[in-house]
Protein backbone atom coordinates (compact mmCIF):
# COMPACT_ATOMS: atom_id res chain seq x y z
CA UNK A 1 0.00 0.00 0.00
CA UNK A 2 1.71 3.24 -1.04
CA UNK A 3 0.24 6.78 -0.13
CA UNK A 4 1.36 9.77 -1.51
CA UNK A 5 1.74 12.48 1.37
CA UNK A 6 1.51 16.30 -0.57
CA UNK A 7 3.00 18.96 2.13
CA UNK A 8 0.45 22.03 0.26
CA UNK A 9 2.42 24.95 -0.71
CA UNK A 10 6.67 25.74 0.28
CA UNK A 11 9.33 27.52 -0.96
CA UNK A 12 8.46 31.00 -2.34
CA UNK A 13 4.75 29.87 -1.67
CA UNK A 14 3.63 29.95 2.08
CA UNK A 15 0.13 29.33 1.87
CA UNK A 16 -2.04 30.60 4.00
CA UNK A 17 0.08 33.38 6.51
CA UNK A 18 -1.51 33.16 9.93
CA UNK A 19 -2.93 36.14 12.21
CA UNK A 20 0.30 34.74 14.00
CA UNK A 21 3.03 35.26 11.69
CA UNK A 22 2.91 31.41 11.04
CA UNK A 23 3.17 30.43 7.50
CA UNK A 24 0.80 26.99 6.41
CA UNK A 25 3.64 25.77 4.02
CA UNK A 26 5.91 24.97 7.31
CA UNK A 27 2.73 23.59 9.65
CA UNK A 28 1.58 21.35 6.46
CA UNK A 29 5.53 20.10 5.90
CA UNK A 30 5.74 19.15 9.98
CA UNK A 31 2.55 17.17 10.03
CA UNK A 32 3.25 15.14 6.74
CA UNK A 33 6.51 14.15 7.46
CA UNK A 34 5.74 13.01 10.92
CA UNK A 35 2.66 11.13 9.56
CA UNK A 36 4.52 9.80 6.56
CA UNK A 37 7.46 7.92 9.65
CA UNK A 38 3.92 6.78 11.34
CA UNK A 39 2.92 5.26 8.55
CA UNK A 40 5.64 3.42 7.46
CA UNK A 41 5.82 2.05 11.13
CA UNK A 42 2.33 0.48 10.24
CA UNK A 43 3.44 -0.88 6.76
CA UNK A 44 2.13 1.84 4.52
CA UNK A 45 4.92 3.10 2.31
CA UNK A 46 4.86 7.17 1.81
CA UNK A 47 5.73 9.16 -1.13
CA UNK A 48 5.96 12.40 -0.09
CA UNK A 49 5.72 15.30 -2.69
CA UNK A 50 8.56 17.49 -0.88
CA UNK A 51 10.33 16.82 2.16
CA UNK A 52 11.87 20.28 2.49
CA UNK A 53 10.80 24.04 2.14
CA UNK A 54 10.80 23.68 -1.37
CA UNK A 55 8.60 25.09 -4.42
CA UNK A 56 6.81 22.31 -6.22
CA UNK A 57 4.16 23.11 -8.67
CA UNK A 58 0.93 21.63 -8.49
CA UNK A 59 1.23 19.46 -11.92
CA UNK A 60 5.23 18.22 -10.09
CA UNK A 61 2.99 17.10 -7.46
CA UNK A 62 0.28 15.44 -9.44
CA UNK A 63 3.68 13.87 -11.49
CA UNK A 64 4.89 12.30 -8.05
CA UNK A 65 1.57 10.48 -6.85
CA UNK A 66 0.93 9.40 -10.53
CA UNK A 67 5.03 8.41 -11.73
CA UNK A 68 5.39 6.33 -8.20
CA UNK A 69 2.69 4.18 -9.06
CA UNK A 70 0.61 5.25 -5.67
CA UNK A 71 -2.72 3.89 -4.32
CA UNK A 72 -4.01 7.12 -2.65
CA UNK A 73 -3.17 10.76 -2.67
CA UNK A 74 -3.31 13.25 0.42
CA UNK A 75 -2.79 16.42 0.83
CA UNK A 76 -2.66 18.59 3.65
CA UNK A 77 -3.24 22.02 4.41
CA UNK A 78 -4.56 24.95 6.70
CA UNK A 79 -7.68 27.47 5.77
CA UNK A 80 -7.89 31.18 6.17
CA UNK A 81 -10.86 33.02 5.49
CA UNK A 82 -11.80 36.81 5.74
CA UNK A 83 -14.44 35.82 8.80
CA UNK A 84 -11.95 35.47 11.39
CA UNK A 85 -14.66 33.56 13.33
CA UNK A 86 -14.47 30.75 10.71
CA UNK A 87 -12.78 27.92 12.23
CA UNK A 88 -13.19 23.91 11.95
CA UNK A 89 -11.57 21.13 9.96
CA UNK A 90 -12.60 19.91 6.78
CA UNK A 91 -11.70 17.77 4.00
CA UNK A 92 -12.26 17.38 0.20
CA UNK A 93 -12.27 15.02 -2.64
CA UNK A 94 -13.01 15.62 -6.38
CA UNK A 95 -15.97 13.43 -6.79
CA UNK A 96 -18.86 12.31 -4.68
CA UNK A 97 -19.69 8.51 -4.38
CA UNK A 98 -15.99 7.20 -5.14
CA UNK A 99 -12.88 5.96 -2.80
CA UNK A 100 -11.57 9.69 -2.52
CA UNK A 101 -14.80 10.22 -0.80
CA UNK A 102 -15.00 7.21 1.26
CA UNK A 103 -10.69 8.53 2.03
CA UNK A 104 -11.96 11.86 2.79
CA UNK A 105 -15.12 10.77 5.26
CA UNK A 106 -12.91 8.50 7.18
CA UNK A 107 -10.33 10.84 7.70
CA UNK A 108 -12.56 13.66 8.50
CA UNK A 109 -14.49 11.71 11.23
CA UNK A 110 -11.03 10.58 12.83
CA UNK A 111 -9.49 13.91 12.31
CA UNK A 112 -12.18 15.62 14.26
CA UNK A 113 -12.89 13.18 16.92
CA UNK A 114 -8.81 13.84 17.51
CA UNK A 115 -8.99 17.61 17.45
CA UNK A 116 -12.43 18.13 19.14
CA UNK A 117 -12.90 20.80 16.55
CA UNK A 118 -15.84 21.85 14.26
CA UNK A 119 -16.65 19.32 11.57
CA UNK A 120 -16.83 21.53 8.55
CA UNK A 121 -17.82 18.06 6.70
CA UNK A 122 -16.44 15.92 3.66
CA UNK A 123 -17.21 18.38 0.49
CA UNK A 124 -16.25 18.01 -3.46
CA UNK A 125 -13.70 20.67 -5.02
CA UNK A 126 -12.74 20.60 -8.27
CA UNK A 127 -8.99 21.62 -6.78
CA UNK A 128 -6.11 20.74 -9.13
CA UNK A 129 -4.48 17.66 -6.89
CA UNK A 130 -7.50 15.89 -6.65
CA UNK A 131 -8.88 16.36 -10.23
CA UNK A 132 -5.75 15.59 -12.00
CA UNK A 133 -4.41 12.28 -10.00
CA UNK A 134 -5.03 9.19 -11.39
CA UNK A 135 -5.78 7.48 -7.67
CA UNK A 136 -8.57 8.13 -5.14
CA UNK A 137 -7.60 11.85 -3.56
CA UNK A 138 -8.51 13.88 -0.40
CA UNK A 139 -7.40 17.22 0.59
CA UNK A 140 -7.52 18.17 4.52
CA UNK A 141 -8.19 21.73 5.77
CA UNK A 142 -6.64 21.15 9.56
CA UNK A 143 -8.05 24.43 10.53
CA UNK A 144 -7.66 28.05 10.32
CA UNK A 145 -4.90 30.04 10.17
CA UNK A 146 -7.46 33.40 10.16
CA UNK A 147 -8.56 32.28 13.52
CA UNK A 148 -6.70 33.82 16.74
CA UNK A 149 -7.73 30.14 18.63
CA UNK A 150 -6.82 27.47 15.53
CA UNK A 151 -3.80 29.26 14.35
CA UNK A 152 -2.26 29.39 17.57
CA UNK A 153 -2.79 25.58 18.40
CA UNK A 154 -1.51 24.82 15.00
CA UNK A 155 2.10 25.89 15.14
CA UNK A 156 1.86 23.32 18.82
CA UNK A 157 3.30 19.80 18.15
CA UNK A 158 1.07 18.40 21.00
CA UNK A 159 -1.98 19.61 18.52
CA UNK A 160 0.30 18.66 15.22
CA UNK A 161 0.69 15.44 16.70
CA UNK A 162 -3.23 15.04 17.29
CA UNK A 163 -3.76 15.57 13.61
CA UNK A 164 -1.49 13.08 12.79
CA UNK A 165 -2.93 10.89 14.92
CA UNK A 166 -6.73 11.59 13.70
CA UNK A 167 -5.35 11.32 9.94
CA UNK A 168 -3.72 8.29 10.66
CA UNK A 169 -6.98 6.57 12.33
CA UNK A 170 -8.60 7.60 9.37
CA UNK A 171 -6.72 5.90 6.70
CA UNK A 172 -6.53 3.13 8.91
CA UNK A 173 -10.30 2.69 9.19
CA UNK A 174 -10.61 3.47 5.11
CA UNK A 175 -7.89 0.49 4.39
CA UNK A 176 -10.27 -1.85 6.55
CA UNK A 177 -13.08 -0.87 5.11
CA UNK A 178 -12.17 -1.09 1.59
CA UNK A 179 -10.43 -4.15 2.40
CA UNK A 180 -13.92 -6.04 3.94
CA UNK A 181 -15.87 -4.57 0.63
CA UNK A 182 -13.36 -7.10 -1.62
Amino acid sequence: MKFCLDPGHGGFDPGAVGVNGCHEKNINLTVCLNLAAKLKKAGIKAVLTREVDSTVSLAERVHIANEAGCDFFLSLHCNSALNREAHGTETCCYKLGHKGEQLAKAIQGALVDSLQSKDRGAKQANFYVLRNTKMPAALVELGFLSNHDEADLLITGDYQAKCVQGIQKGIRQFLKAISEAH
